[in-house]
C-alpha cells in the first residue's frame, strides 16, 4: 500500500528536520571542543606528522648534539692554579709544564640591556670680529626633534611587531633595566617610525605586484577610534562592539606586505589588480576580483580541505579518515621533495605529476562517490562541498613546482598579528592600523630575506632622508647592506 501524499510530506519534512538535527549536533559538539577540549584535539601538521615516523638517521643524531656556533665569544676568562694546588704529593715539586691551552669549558650568560644617554656636545666657533659664528651640524636623528635614537626606536618596533609585546608590557621592561619612558612617548614614535619608512612599504606594494607567484591571507583585526563612522554608528544602534578591520597579507619569496582595511575586496584590488601570475588562497570571493578571467590564476589550499574532514572526523564521522588517508599521501610526496632537496626544481613536478596527481583523481572519486550520500548540512557534507567547489583551484600546483600546495605561509605570516590582537586586542583607529602594516611589512620582509630587523632598521631610518628616490630600492632588505659610518 503506497504511501499518501500527506504521509510522503511528513517523511519528507522529517528526514530533513533529522538532517538538521545532526548538524546542530555536530556544531554543538564542534563549539564544546573549541571551549573544553583538550589541546591535543587540534588538527595536527601533517610535516609534524612525517617528522614524527621518521628514525633519526646518524646525520640527524649527530646535527643534534652539534653546538649552533651563533655566539661570538665576548669574554675570555683565565683560570689559574694556586701553589698548593699544583704542588705533585708524588715527587713534591711544583707543576709548571702547561699541557697545550687547557681545558676549555663555556656559559652562555645574559647580559641585560643597556640604556644609554648621549651627551652631543656642538662645538661653537666666532670669528675675531665677532660677525661670525659656526656651530656644528646637529647629528643624524630617525626623525625631526626626536629624543631617541635610531637603536631605540628600532628596538621597540622590533618587539611590538616580530615579537608581539604591547608598548605598556615593553614600558615596564624598560622600566626594570632604569628607563622610565611613558608608553604615550613609544606610541609617538612608533607611529613616526611607521610614517618615516612608509616610502619602502610603498615600493615593495609596488613590486609585489609584479612577482609571478603570490600568497594572500586576511584576518580580523579591531578598532578602537570612537569617531570613525563605523564607531558612531555601533553607538548610534546601542552597540558596543568595536569595529572590525582586517589585516591582509600578500606573500612572496621576497616579499611580505601587510595592509589594514576592510574585508572587501577592495584590498586585493589595490595591491595585485592588473597583476598576471597564481595567487594562492582559500575560497574568500574578496580575491575574485584579482583572478581568473581576468587577472591572476587562482591556486587553492588543500591544508584548508584537510582541516574540515579532520573536524568532520571529531565530530564522528569515521569515514573522513579515507580522504584524510589519501591527502596525508599527498603531503607525503612534498615532504620526500623537500628531503630530497629539489623542491621547485624539474624534479619535484616529475615527482608530482607522477605520485601526486593519481591521489588527486583517487581523493575525486572519493568526493564525487560520496556526495549524494552524506548530509550536505553535516561537517562531512560541508567538507566535500568545499573541496568539490574548490576542485579545479586545488589542481592547479600539480602544473608548476614553485606554487605551493597549501597557503600555510601566508596563515604563518599572519600568527604575529593573531598573537598582537590577544596581546594589545585592538588598533587605535584606521592611520594606527595602517602604520602598524607598514612596520611589520619590513619586519616581516627582513626575517624572510635573513635580515637582522633591528639593525635594518636603525641603520635605514637614519638613512632614508638623505636616499634619493630613485635609490630607495637599495634599502629594501634583500638588497641592504649595512654602512660602516653609519653602525
Amino acid at each position: 500500500m503506497g504511501h499518501t501524499p500527506l504521509e510522503l510530506q511528513l517523511m519528507k519534512e522529517n528526514a530533513e528536520l533529522r538532517a538538521e538535527i545532526a548538524a546542530l549536533r555536530e556544531e554543538l559538539a564542534q563549539l564544546k571542543r573549541m571551549l573544553f577540549g583538550k589541546k591535543s584535539e587540534k588538527i595536527p601538521s601533517v610535516s609534524k606528522e612525517f617528522r614524527a615516523s621518521k628514525k633519526p638517521s646518524a646525520d640527524d643524531e649527530s646535527a643534534a648534539v652539534r653546538k649552533p656556533e651563533v655566539i661570538e665569544v665576548r669574554h675570555e676568562v683565565a683560570a689559574t692554579l694556586p701553589e698548593d694546588q699544583r704542588r705533585c704529593p708524588h715527587c713534591h715539586q711544583l707543576a709548571e709544564k702547561p699541557l697545550g691551552e687547557g681545558k676549555v669549558s663555556t656559559v652562555q650568560d645574559y647580559v641585560p640591556v643597556r640604556f644609554v644617554l648621549y651627551r652631543h656636545v656642538r662645538q661653537t666657533v666666532v670669528c675675531p670680529c665677532g660677525k661670525h659664528i659656526v656651530t656644528a651640524p646637529v647629528p643624524v636623528k630617525p626623525f625631526e626633534k626626536s629624543q631617541y635614537g635610531a637603536g631605540f626606536i628600532a628596538h621597540m618596533v622590533v618587539e611590538k611587531c616580530a615579537d608581539a609585546i604591547p608598548l605598556n608590557r615593553l614600558a615596564s621592561m624598560f622600566r626594570r633595566q632604569g628607563a622610565d619612558i611613558s608608553v604615550s612617548s613609544m606610541n609617538d614614535q612608533f607611529h613616526q617610525a611607521a610614517q618615516t619608512i612608509a616610502p619602502l612599504a610603498e615600493l615593495i606594494e609596488h613590486e609585489i605586484a609584479k612577482e609571478e607567484i603570490v600568497q594572500a591571507d586576511e584576518t580580523p583585526l579591531k578598532m578602537k577610534d570612537p569617531h570613525t563612522p563605523a564607531s558612531e554608528k555601533a553607538q548610534t544602534d546601542g552597540k558596543k562592539k568595536s569595529p572590525r578591520g582586517y589585516s591582509w597579507v600578500f606573500l612572496s619569496d621576497r616579499y611580505a606586505l601587510y595592509k589594514y582595511s576592510s574585508r572587501s575586496g577592495d584590498t586585493p584590488v589595490q595591491v595585485l589588480g592588473g597583476s598576471s601570475g597564481t595567487l594562492v588562497v582559500d575560497a574568500y570571493s574578496g580575491y575574485n576580483e584579482v583572478t581568473q578571467p581576468d587577472g591572476r590564476q587562482r591556486a587553492g589550499c588543500l591544508a584548508h580541505v584537510r582541516r574540515k574532514f579532520f573536524e568532520a572526523r571529531l565530530a564522528g564521522a569515521l569515514i573522513a579518515d579515507q580522504p584524510i588517508g589519501i591527502i596525508r599521501e599527498i603531503y607525503r610526496v612534498e615532504h620526500e621533495a623537500r628531503e630530497k632537496d629539489v623542491q621547485r626544481t624539474e624534479a619535484h613536478l616529475q615527482m608530482r605529476q607522477a605520485r601526486a596527481a593519481p591521489l588527486m583523481a583517487q581523493l575525486h572519486a572519493w568526493l564525487q562517490g560520496n556526495e549524494d550520500m552524506i548530509p550536505p548540512q553535516s561537517a562531512l557534507g560541508k567538507a566535500i562541498a568545499y573541496a568539490l567547489n574548490q576542485w579545479d583551484e586545488l589542481n592547479v600546483y600539480l602544473t608548476d613546482a614553485r606554487i605551493p600546495v597549501d597557503n600555510n605561509a601566508s596563515e604563518r605570516a599572519l600568527r604575529k598579528v593573531a598573537l598582537g590582537r590577544k596581546n594589545w586586542l585592538f588598533v587605535g583607529n584606521p592611520e594606527s592600523g595602517e602604520n602598524y602594516a607598514t612596520l611589520m611589512t619590513l619586519v616581516s620582509t627582513c626575517e624572510l630575506n635573513g635580515v637582522n630587523p633591528e639593525e635594518y632598521l636603525r641603520d635605514v631610518l637614519l638613512r632614508i632622508h638623505t636616499t634619493p628616490q630613485d635609490q630607495l630600492a637599495d634599502l629594501l632588505p634583500h638588497n641592504w647592506r649595512l654602512q660602516p659610518a653609519a653602525a
